[in-house]
């Protein structure tokens, strides 16, 4: 997991499998951007190939979290099986889901 900070915008890379171990990581993330209102957030999911039942439950309630500061999660996924497991889940109405990491970027701008 790597943070990335460009202009008011976080990025959070995530890669691989993201499993349950990394929730503490996650949440601690999401709780730091939260505190500091610091809420346009993009979840670089373009090296990931699989995410877990509880990081997508987190991503739910941290989407909520952050709209109530009049911010949003939006998310970027190139893997086929990943944007299935979206869409499987209807989790692709909750979320904007974008191709091109350049792209979820300038629509914060």
């Amino acid at each position: 997991m790597e943070v990335i900070t460009k202009e008011n915008i976080q990025i959070l890379k995530l890669t691989g499998s993201v499993l349950q171990s990394e929730a503490e990581k996650f949440e601690t993330f999401f709780k730091n951007s939260i505190e500091k209102k610091n809420t346009n957030i993009v979840v670089d999911l373009t090296e990931a190939n699989h995410i877990c039942s509880s990081i997508l439950g987190q991503l739910v309630f941290y989407k909520n979290s952050v709209k109530s500061t009049s911010g949003d999660i939006k998310l970027v996924i190139v893997d086929e099986d990943l944007l299935e497991l979206f869409e499987i889940t209807l989790l692709n109405k909750v979320f904007h889901i974008y191709n091109n990491l350049e792209y979820a970027i300038r629509t914060y701008q």
